[in-house]
Parts: C-alpha cells; sequence; structure tokens
C-alpha cells in the first residue's frame, strides 16, 4: 500500500512541476548549463595529464586515481546538506559562490609543490563543484515551464560528458605548449572569466521569490525511499562511467602505444556519445518505465566492460565498444536526474532531493577511478578489472528494480 507521500509523489497536479514557471527561460537554461560543463571540465582535466603529473610528482597509479577523483570528495558526504544550504541563500548566489571556489582550487593546483598539495586544491575544487552541480538543475527547473522541464533537464544531464569531452580535446595541446600546471592557471582563469559573465547574465533571477527549506520538508525528503535508490542507480553508474573514463587515456597511452594527442581525441569521442545518450534517454522515459530503462542500462554497461576487455581484442573493437559504453550509458542520468523534482513533493523539496542524488553520484565517481587502479594492478590488467564493472551492474539492476515499487 502506497503512503499518502508516495501518493503526493505519483500525482503531478500536485508535485513539485507545478510551481514552474509558465515560460521557459532557455537563455538562462543555456547559461547553467555552460556552469556545469566548465565544472565537469575541472573533473575531466587531470586524466590526459595522468603520465605527466606521474612523471612530474613521482606518484603511483592508485594515488593518481585519487588525485582524478578527490574533487568529488565534498558531494560525496555534504550533498544533501548543500542542497540545504543552496536552497537557504538562494541557488544563483550558491553557484556563483562555486564558480569561486573551484575559481580559488584551480589556482592552488597550478603551485602545488607536490602530491599532498594537489591533493588538497583537488579537495577545495570539490566545495565549488558541488555548490555548481546542487544549484544549476535548481535554477533551471525555476525557470522552466511544466512542459519543457523534462527537454531542460536532459539536456542538463548533458554537462559531464560535454565538459569531458572538450577538456580531453584541449588538454593534451595546453600541456604540449604550457605543461599541466598551466593547463590548471588557464582553467583558474576561465572560471574567473565566467563567474563574471553569469553574474551579470543573471541578475535579478535571486530576487525571485523561493521557498525556503525547513525541517519538515527535510524530514520528508530524507524519509522517502525513491530519493536514495535514484542515489544508489546514480552511485552504481558513476563508479562504472568515472572510473572507466578516467583511465581509458592511459590505457591508449600505455597498452595500445596511442600518444596523449589521439589518446585524447578518441576518448573525447566516446564520451561525447554520452550527451547524446541523455538526450535520448529523456525522450525513451516517455516510452518506457524509467526503472526498467535503468535496470537494463545498469546490466548491458557491465556486459559491455567486460568484453571491451576481453584478451587479445582489437584495438577498433575497444574503441566501438567504448563507444556503446558510454552512449547508453546516458540513459542513466537521463532518468536520475528528470525523477528528482517528480520525487520531491514540493518546490522547497527540490535542493535538498536533489543533493541526496548528486551525493549518490559523487559516491560512486569517488570511488570508480582509484577502485579501478587498484583492480588493474592487484589483479593483474583490465580484463580482471572489468569484472568489477559486470558486478556493479549487477548491484545497479537490484536497485533499479526496487525502484520500481516507488513508481
Amino acid at each position: 500500500m502506497k503512503t499518502a507521500a508516495q501518493e503526493h509523489v505519483m500525482n503531478d497536479s500536485n508535485s513539485a512541476l507545478c510551481s514552474i514557471t509558465n515560460k521557459t527561460r532557455w537563455g538562462i537554461v543555456a547559461i547553467a548549463i555552460c556552469a556545469g560543463v566548465i565544472g565537469a571540465m575541472q573533473l575531466g582535466k587531470v586524466a590526459p595529464a595522468i603520465p605527466i603529473i606521474e612523471a612530474d610528482l613521482a606518484i603511483g597509479r592508485v594515488t593518481a586515481g585519487w588525485i582524478v577523483s578527490l574533487i568529488l570528495a565534498a558531494g560525496a558526504f555534504l550533498g544533501p546538506v548543500c542542497g540545504i544550504v543552496g536552497d537557504r541563500v538562494g541557488h544563483r548566489s550558491f553557484l556563483l559562490f562555486g564558480l569561486f571556489i573551484m575559481f580559488l582550487g584551480n589556482v592552488l593546483g597550478g603551485f602545488s609543490p607536490n602530491a599532498s598539495c594537489l591533493l588538497a586544491a583537488r579537495l577545495v575544487e570539490g566545495f565549488g563543484f558541488l555548490a555548481i552541480v546542487i544549484a544549476a538543475p535548481s535554477i533551471i527547473v525555476s525557470i522552466t515551464s511544466t512542459r519543457e522541464v523534462r527537454l531542460a533537464l536532459g539536456a542538463w544531464g548533458a554537462y559531464m560528458p560535454a565538459g569531458i569531452s572538450l577538456i580531453m580535446v584541449l588538454a593534451p595541446l595546453l600541456i604540449d605548449e604550457i605543461s599541466w600546471r598551466g593547463l590548471w592557471l588557464a582553467n583558474a582563469i576561465l572560471l574567473f572569466v565566467f563567474l563574471i559573465f553569469f553574474a551579470k547574465c543573471t541578475r535579478g533571477l535571486g530576487s525571485a521569490s523561493v521557498d525556503q527549506t525547513g525541517i519538515h520538508d527535510i524530514k520528508i525528503a530524507f524519509s522517502q525511499a525513491g530519493p536514495w535508490l535514484l542515489a544508489g542507480c546514480f552511485a552504481v553508474f558513476a563508479c562504472q562511467f568515472i572510473g572507466l573514463i578516467s583511465w581509458l587515456p592511459t590505457y591508449f597511452v600505455e597498452d595500445v602505444g596511442y600518444s596523449a594527442a589521439t589518446s585524447g581525441i578518441i576518448v573525447a569521442c566516446v564520451v561525447v556519445l554520452n550527451a547524446f545518450g541523455n538526450l535520448l534517454g529523456g525522450g525513451l522515459l516517455r516510452l518506457v518505465r524509467r526503472s526498467n530503462l535503468m535496470a537494463i542500462t545498469s546490466g548491458s554497461l557491465g556486459i559491455i566492460a567486460v568484453i571491451t576487455f576481453w584478451p587479445d581484442m582489437p584495438e577498433w573493437a575497444v574503441i566501438v565498444l567504448s563507444a556503446i559504453f558510454s552512449f547508453i550509458g546516458g540513459f542513466i542520468p537521463a532518468s536520475v536526474l528528470t525523477g528528482v523534482p517528480r520525487y520531491a513533493t514540493s518546490p522547497a523539496q527540490i535542493g535538498v532531493t536533489n543533493g541526496i542524488v548528486v551525493q549518490g553520484a559523487n559516491v560512486g565517481a569517488l570511488i570508480g577511478p582509484p577502485a579501478l587502479a587498484a583492480s588493474v594492478t592487484i589483479l593483474g590488467g583490465w580484463h580482471m578489472a572489468s569484472w568489477i564493472i559486470l558486478s556493479l551492474g549487477i548491484v545497479g539492476v537490484i536497485i533499479a528494480l526496487t525502484l520500481r515499487s516507488t513508481e
């Protein structure tokens, strides 16, 4: 039997979606997505630089994996808290704060003398990244019409692959010219310029009335199974996807023999397909039940990973299979992110519900790169490590099928 709260979630006429404006402000939506893209660039900038950073700072593969993922540590522990803070201070102000903190983190990272300082700088970047990914979708929901919210959030879901693929192409070129430290400082400049641009373009946005999150709203959001199950699915996907994508450039350089530039272009093309998968996933939700789409996708990702790294697999097949992995992987973010307003029983709960979901994604992405690096090192190769991704896929299927009871 469904509880009254669950019935409330399922009734779209009473859901958080009905608080959305009657006219979508697509210009602001695009700017908010750009903020996410620039934030994702900070997550993705490490992967192409790993061989150079390993040599420069004399670190091992597992430490390098933590440099990749530590930016997500804040979100792994503070997602719901930051969702509440964002609701309190205003989403625009919170996003501006995030851009500024990421700017500081890049400056600190660019001047880091050792691995410990670089890890600390990545942690600082993480607080900014968390603020951006909490605030941006909340802004998008608040300025999007009910009819177009699924489209807008589907487009927002593409911020991660768009940002990572863009930096995968640019980073090798910049590293050759200005070193990895120059790459960090160039990103600092980009963040500062975009901060000023965002502040000017969204002036007055924060003055709109916003429902404040109260203790009652927080209790309801935390007591619902739906947001936590969405977060669980997102955690599994992030561990699979970020874990694999973070090491693909290194795999193509060290195991296949490609140059850093060639590897960057290949991985960028692979990752950008995830953005198209996000867009298609939003459309598939009109035809396929959310939990079914997530279950099928999670299981498929695990199977594809095992096949991709099967011994003696041709190079072209690894690239094709990685592309398929990335493309269908986009169905998970589309399913999860469009589910946030549906499982928030009031507009005041969107921030904290999004925080729960973001926390799940960050937990998975934090664990993925170092876990896969350790698996490759301990188990003796990529093929054995790919079974870890299959195991995660099975967990994802179980969580998605459990989510069905809340739909």
